[in-house]
């Protein structure tokens, strides 16, 4: 089961920095984020054609620990968190904007999230 985030008009370099910053803030919480992009032409590990994308799009679901981390291969830090994970149902942006958040205020950390991202970039650029 996957949440996708459609993005209107935006092609593959609007999806590299948001993608980066919700998989390093997620991998915590379990939580996968794929980048799709409209006309993307890819194969799948078994070298068939995946269906192409009609739309950009940003996808959310649960990890499996036991198959994901291959998908994180140019990030060795997030596969060990997603191969050990354990969600513990702790706010993960309460960290980083200092509040809470819930559906009515998760938007408003955006800057938070933004000068976390900035820090932390060097890690693994994008």
């Amino acid at each position: 089961m996957c949440e996708n985030v459609v993005l209107r008009g935006a092609d593959r370099e609007h999806l590299d920095w948001p993608h980066w910053a919700l998989k390093h803030l997620y991998a915590p919480a379990g939580i996968m984020v794929g980048k799709f992009w409209h006309g993307e032409h890819a194969t799948g590990r078994h070298g068939h054609p995946l269906p192409v994308p009609p739309l950009t799009f940003l996808s959310l679901r649960p990890a499996v620990r036991p198959r994901d981390p291959r998908f994180l291969t140019a990030t060795p830090g997030l596969a060990d968190t997603i191969a050990t994970v354990d969600d513990d149902g702790r706010d993960l942006l309460a960290a980083i904007t200092g509040t809470p958040t819930n559906l009515r205020n998760a938007a408003a950390g955006w800057p938070a999230v933004k000068a976390w991202a900035a820090q932390h970039l060097s890690q693994d650029t994008p």
